[in-house]
């Protein structure tokens, strides 16, 4: 049974508050929600392939002045930043480095797991913060250590005013509507474009569920690699175009004619019907990760992952997309950029990959056809024994 944040209705949530206004959950959370401490993201922090930053801030003549460092973060030279107060530390998808955080996602199953981004997580002394500003994403920032200070918009923003001259995007005109202080186990929902202000009063951890937006312009650009060919070859062509007085000059009435041509075929090009491979190709497309992985993990034989599997559970690769699709008598899994097809009637087997992320060994999964698609997984390196 997946676990579930406390006095939260999942139907109510999605029906009033996703994308549309914030909501503060106490207690929505076990305090102690994953195990993770400071000297965790300390360590990844120091790592050449982790994304990471120290944001600093500084009061000079009456405003705040701040400072951004990219990681990695030598032992020495992080020990330079650490002041008693008004630094930050934020460590991008620390559920692909540290597979236990990547449970913390269970919490949110009532959400299409194509939508999951990542898990960042943040280390502030007290008066650490980003700033005043908005994402273009839902995030849900859960307390894990410490308490914070949040002050919020309750209606969206439709520009974006930024400071001039620092390193982070800090908005000029932020009004709050709302302040929340947030414990251990406490959860805020802020929706994409709403305006937030996060001040640590304390040491504390925040941990911060990421969901993404796709940029309509990458899946446009899909579309019209797929739906372009269909038109076959077209040129441009000037029929009434007069004689050049000056063969060097560009015309207006030429730039006028190409872009009028151009126009034309993109409305062709909107009329046209989706190819047969469009789905696919969109869909493979979402599947991908910066930090996508596949590839054989083990060269355990078939009988002794099978031993291994019966005396501890297998986890889901937290670095790659996971979601199925059903469709014309298959039913197709879409991971790592790649799509797997099988017939329709093993969608159950899709399903549960897709649907959790730790697996036990039971009867049902141990039968022939199911123990040779959890086999396949594993070499795959989508699942993984994570002692």
């Amino acid at each position: 049974m997946k676990p579930t944040l406390q006095n939260f209705e999942p139907v109510r949530f999605m029906r009033s508050h996703w994308q549309k206004k914030p909501l503060f959950m106490p207690a929505a959370l076990p305090t102690d929600f994953i195990s993770l401490r400071p000297a965790d993201l300390f360590k990844l922090a120091g790592k050449e392939d982790v994304e990471s930053r120290l944001i600093s801030r500084k009061r000079t003549r009456g405003h705040w002045r701040y400072r951004a460092d990219e990681g990695p973060f030598a032992h020495e030279k992080f020990l330079q930043y650490k002041k008693p107060s008004d630094w930050t530390l934020l460590v991008q998808r620390v559920n692909e480095w540290l597979p236990r955080v990547d449970l913390l996602l269970e919490y949110f199953h009532f959400i299409a797991a194509w939508r999951i981004d990542d898990i960042m997580v943040s280390y502030a002394a007290p008066g650490g913060t980003v700033g005043a500003h908005l994402d273009n994403y839902d995030v849900f920032l859960c307390q894990l250590r410490g308490e914070r200070t949040w002050q919020f918009s309750e209606r969206p923003s439709a520009h974006e005013n930024l400071e001039a001259n620092q390193p982070v995007r800090l908005l000029t005109d932020f009004k709050a509507d709302k302040t929340v202080r947030t414990r251990p186990g406490d959860v805020l929902y802020i929706p994409p474009r709403f305006a937030h202000y996060g001040v640590a009063d304390t040491e504390c951890i925040t941990v911060s569920v990421g969901f993404r937006a796709p940029r309509l312009e990458r899946l446009m650009g899909i579309f019209f690699d797929e739906i372009m060919p269909t038109l076959g070859d077209r040129f441009y062509t000037d029929r009434s175009a007069k004689v050049q007085r000056e063969s060097g000059q560009f015309t207006e009435a030429a730039l006028e004619n190409i872009v009028a041509q151009a126009k034309a075929g993109l409305q062709l090009l909107s009329k046209q019907p989706p190819t047969a491979a469009l789905p696919d190709a969109l869909l493979r497309d979402l599947s991908h990760t910066p930090s996508a992985q596949l590839g054989a993990r083990s060269r355990l034989t078939l009988e002794k992952f099978k031993a291994r599997w019966c005396s501890e559970p297998l986890q889901r690769n937290p670095r790659n997309q996971y979601f199925f699709r059903v469709s014309e008598g298959a039913a197709t899994l879409y991971s790592a950029g790649e799509s797997f097809a099988l017939p329709a009637r093993q969608q159950a087997l899709i399903a549960d990959l897709c649907n959790a992320r730790i697996f036990p060994c039971t009867a049902a999964r141990l039968k022939p056809q199911a123990l040779e698609f959890w086999y396949e997984m594993f070499s795959l390196g989508f699942v993984f024994f994570p002692k």
